[in-house]
């Protein structure tokens, strides 16, 4: 073997050693740290029935989000809001998933307790017996890899990450009370609706109009005529429960929907339910965003933003159903 190759086979092996030892004590600096220390994770989120979020500034607290959920899991914001289950779930995984990236010493452990106690997050988390966790929740790492983390009771902050993320995990725990809000559309499944109509009003001819009656067939109306049955199997197959919007717009646009009542909407759909309820959307093409509708939902105040992509399935017409193969 020549010598510049054995040369090059020792330091590619020392490198490996570094790496293994570098890791190994690092494993074992962790496994000596005290669990009231580092232990952020909650083990079992199923059981969590309550979380507060709560914004503090210089020891002053300003803003508080509360989520509470009912023994049939529904969950509720600031006890006015029906919560947005998906967002939440999102929370509830990362909350179980945090664990310390790094811990801080010295001048790194010393701006770290003072920007935690500039401004942080306060997180409360309980289940049915009482508190479970506290932590308090700061700005994100220098490198964006984890965020500034410090136990309830514990000594030290540590830097703190979601191991599966790319990222810093603040955004999970934000106190804006409209990401934790339910921006539904419609709850239903096609067994639970007597009726579909999704009305172009710039173009009434294409308005697809399908009804039933228990135990009997969809029909296409007026008329009565047979839909496809192929076509009207997929569509029905959509209805699979709640379709919810993009996000509230109000906020992001103030005096939208005044402006907007002013105008004939392009697009109604409205569903019957069995029980002779019903509800409505209305939807208006945006010049800003070609991306998604601006809408609410008929009798409530919310304007939402309506993504295509969640509400364009939904906008089939009448021809869309026909038998005739011309």
């Amino acid at each position: 073997m020549k010598k510049g190759t054995s040369l090059w086979i020792m330091l590619a092996a020392a490198i490996l050693l570094a790496i293994v030892y570098v890791a190994f004590i690092n494993k074992d600096r962790q496994s000596t740290l005290d669990p009231n220390e580092i232990d952020f994770a909650i083990a079992d989120t199923a059981a969590v029935v309550h979380i507060r979020l709560t914004q503090t500034q210089e020891g002053k607290d300003l803003s508080t989000v509360n989520m509470a959920k009912s023994p049939d899991g529904i969950w509720t914001i600031n006890n006015a809001y029906r919560g947005f289950t998906p967002q939440i779930g999102h929370l509830l995984t990362t909350m179980s998933r945090l664990q310390v990236r790094e811990s801080l010493t010295g001048k790194g452990e010393e701006s770290a307790e003072k920007i935690i106690s500039l401004m942080h997050t306060r997180v409360e988390v309980f289940d049915a017996k009482g508190p479970i966790k506290t932590y308090f929740l700061a700005s994100s790492a220098k490198d964006n890899r984890g965020s500034v983390m410090k136990l309830k009771g514990a000594d030290h902050p540590y830097i703190v990450e979601r191991p599966d993320l790319q990222g810093f995990v603040n955004p999970f725990f934000t106190i804006d009370v409209d990401v934790w809000r339910e921006r539904l559309l419609w709850r239903a499944k096609a067994s639970e609706l007597k009726e579909i109509r999704v009305e172009f009003t710039h173009d009434p001819a294409a308005t697809l109009w399908l009804a039933h009656l228990p135990e009997q067939a969809w029909t296409l109306q007026p008329g009565g005529s047979s839909p496809n049955p192929e076509k009207l199997e997929a569509y029905l197959s959509m209805f699979q429960g709640a379709v919810f919007a993009e996000s509230f717009a109000e906020r992001t646009y103030p005096g939208k929907k005044e402006e907007l009542l002013t105008q004939t909407p392009d697009i109604r759909i409205r569903l019957r339910y069995l029980d002779d309820s019903e509800r409505e959307l209305v939807l208006f093409e945006r010049t800003d965003n070609v991306n998604s509708f601006f809408g609410w939902i008929t009798g409530e105040e919310e304007l939402y933003t309506v993504q295509h992509y969640v509400i364009d399935k939904f906008l089939l017409t009448q021809q869309a159903f026909s038998t005739d193969p011309t």
